[in-house]
């Protein structure tokens, strides 16, 4: 069998989100948490969503692992439900007057988009030891709240 051919034979689920059946895994993603990719920079940087608390279904983690970056270098905003990170300023930088033997270490610049769901909240936003924390909250307002009625 041709590995090419087959994503799920990778092993991996960041190359499966590349692949044809990214529809499925935003589907997968709507179902537990209405999360969607805007754009994918070959799944550059690797994620992770999570729970930290089962029991609490309104309140997520985003972690990015960003490796050879400062947090001076790193922007996180939001704007119309889309939380964007990206870098200011790459990374690490070459030295000029080396000559490489061997250069397995790369400058990388990056954007990153998450279709947030509809009234998130950004709570808090750590950076320790390479990894990009963003704890968010959905805080549905009173008002989109459902209305119970009693009847008379």
């Amino acid at each position: 069998m041709n590995k090419q051919l087959s994503p799920l034979g990778r092993g991996s689920l960041s190359r499966i989100i590349d692949s044809p059946f990214s529809s499925f895994i935003d589907a997968f993603f709507s179902e537990a948490l209405p999360l969607s990719l805007v754009d994918r920079q070959e799944s550059y940087p690797k994620y992770n969503i999570l729970r930290k608390n089962k029991d609490v279904t309104d309140q997520f983690t985003i972690e990015l692992s960003l490796a050879g970056f400062s947090k001076d270098t790193i922007s996180v905003s939001t704007k119309n439900d889309i939380l964007y990170v990206e870098n200011t300023n790459a990374g690490w930088k070459e030295c000029a007057e080396c000559d490489y033997l061997y250069k397995g270490i790369a400058e990388r610049d990056f954007k990153w988009k998450l279709k947030l769901p509809k009234f998130s909240v950004i709570d808090k936003v750590t950076f320790i030891n390479g990894i990009l924390s963003i704890d968010i909250s959905i805080k549905i307002p009173e008002s989109e709240k459902p209305k119970i009625y009693t009847i008379d």
